[in-house]
């Protein structure tokens, strides 16, 4: 699920609990903080870049590869709003439903995209992953439940989320 769907599940008490990336804002949910990951670069392994971190600046007529399309607010949003703070344009984007179809659209040539680091951790034929000079704001993952939620899985479920999580992070 997306973060607008998990949000729906959680108010809807259709699920009790959501690992979520950004974390999801509402005064009726309890959002516990996991960790912080930096964003990176996935390229096509045919485009020329300079060894090293990239400026992402020097890719301005490059498609950007954002996701999810819809709903929105997004991480498309979240990459959106971190490269215009840094007066990053991407002149062309191409918006798509998930960062797999994401991958595979950098992997067949079609743009670049900003994912976690996290996903650059796995290779992908035809992708090259790279750090990036001028850092954007870093992604948040967290564990997020209904206020109202007295479970006492739900509270081991988060307490051993939070726990793997300071060993990951």
């Amino acid at each position: 699920m997306n973060n607008a769907q998990l949000h729906r599940s959680l108010i809807r008490r259709e699920i009790d609990i959501a690992i979520a990336r950004p974390a999801l804002d509402d005064a009726e949910i309890t959002t516990r903080k996991l960790g912080d990951e930096p964003l990176v670069l996935a390229a096509p392994d045919t485009l020329d870049l300079p060894k090293g971190a990239v400026d992402l600046r020097q890719l301005a007529g490059e498609a950007f590869v954002l996701y999810p399309e819809f709903p929105r607010p997004s991480f498309a949003d979240f990459v959106l709003n971190a490269c215009a703070g840094l007066g990053i344009e991407m002149a062309r984007r191409l918006f798509t439903m998930d960062f797999q179809t994401a991958i595979a659209l950098v992997s067949v040539g079609e743009g670049v995209a900003i994912v976690p680091q996290s996903v650059g951790s796995v290779q992908r034929t035809g992708v090259r992953f790279h750090d990036i000079a001028n850092p954007l704001a870093q992604t948040g993952v967290s564990v997020n439940h209904r206020l109202d939620e007295q479970g006492v899985h739900v509270r081991n479920f988060a307490a051993i989320a939070q726990k793997v999580a300071r060993k990951t992070f």
